[in-house]
């Protein structure tokens, strides 16, 4: 993203166009586990792990769902990770979890760790 305030909107373009070259797609795959964002990427040639994993990406993105546009969201999230954190270390039983983590999502309260 670029602000329209910004006096280095040529730079932000050159770096974007940068970006987005193919050959530079692969080694931020290759070298940081980016996923491409050039479709072009999943379709070239790459070694046999690359491409399994590629392929693999590929269909994640062309089948897969995106999480709801709820506004509450992350919240829910927190909290449902936090209870459920607490089960796994068996601090408390998994009915005790859901039973928190459904009173304080339907409470509306603010969950301070």
């Amino acid at each position: 993203m670029v602000s329209k305030y910004s006096t280095k909107k040529e730079a932000a373009v050159k770096f974007i166009k940068y970006f987005l070259r193919p050959e530079n797609q692969k080694i931020m795959f290759q070298e940081a586990g980016f996923l491409p964002t050039v479709e072009s990427v999943y379709q070239d040639e790459q070694p046999a792990n690359e491409k399994s994993e590629l392929v693999f990406y590929k269909e994640l993105l062309n089948n897969g769902l995106h999480r709801p546009a709820y506004v509450e969201y992350t919240k829910i999230s927190d909290i449902l990770s936090y209870y459920i954190n607490l089960a796994i270390q068996k601090e408390i039983s998994i009915s005790t979890a859901l039973e928190s983590a459904t009173n304080s999502i339907n409470s509306n309260q603010v969950l301070l760790k």
